[in-house]
């Protein structure tokens, strides 16, 4: 957020060291706003899916214990308040499933619901194998504890690549950044040069491509980067 409004005279005094680069500044800012904003979502939906993880763990832990599903799910939500305190995403969705567990709603319709909410696919998976064994049979506790442990290791694994994502898409941020400290390099050393590109159409031309070509290439390291694991 602070980054997209520092973009505005950022832009306006390097590209164009005048009041009519805020327009074009103002468009920029909008655009990473924008982009910052999806991001700032993945790393939610991501934060969200390791807390789930740590349900999952203390589920099994629960079920190990001899404890019913349900009564795992209200142990483990416990646990987890416990170990990431009260401000933990996942809580505000454990909340609501505890009530409904505790007015005897099905839990496989309460987990199909939590999934909804989230539009976690690990979520919709484990409410799929609950249903499937509320309406087939066959041991459950085996079964659940087979589908926490898979979906626990598949979780891990999407972690780490998204930890590898993480590490390109900073790489891709600092090359994106580079235009920005070259100029300003160039205008702080060679002020007489860059003066001649503020002035007149054809500088403030040249500059404005300079621009656009810098926005088309955060553009594609942002696609090339995006990687959905």
């Amino acid at each position: 957020m602070i980054v997209s409004i520092l973009l505005v005279p950022t832009i306006a005094y390097l590209f164009y060291d005048s009041w009519i680069g805020i327009f074009p500044g103002l468009l920029s800012g909008l655009l990473y706003f924008r982009e910052w904003k999806k991001e700032k979502e993945k790393k939610e939906k991501r934060q969200l899916l390791l807390e789930f993880k740590g349900l999952l763990t203390a589920v099994d832990a629960a079920l190990e214990g001899g404890y019913s599903l349900e009564n795992s799910v209200m142990l483990a939500e416990k646990e987890l308040e416990n170990g990431l305190g009260r401000k933990a995403a996942i809580l505000k969705y454990l909340n609501v499933v505890r009530r409904k567990l505790s007015l005897n709603e099905p839990i496989d319709t309460v987990f199909m619901e939590f999934a909804e909410k989230t539009d976690l696919e690990e979520i919709r998976e484990f409410a799929n194998v609950i249903h499937i064994i509320r309406y087939t049979g066959g041991n459950t506790i085996r079964i659940v504890r087979e589908s926490v442990r898979t979906i626990s290791e598949r979780i891990d694994v999407e972690n780490d690549i998204a930890t590898i994502i993480a590490g390109k898409k900073l790489e891709q941020k600092i090359m994106v950044l580079m235009p920005f400290v070259i100029i300003l390099y160039t205008r702080l050393t060679m002020r007489t040069f860059m003066q001649a590109l503020y002035e007149g159409f054809v500088g403030r031309a040249f500059m404005t491509v300079m621009l656009l070509l810098v926005l088309i290439a955060d553009r594609i390291g942002k696609h090339i980067t995006d990687i959905s694991v």
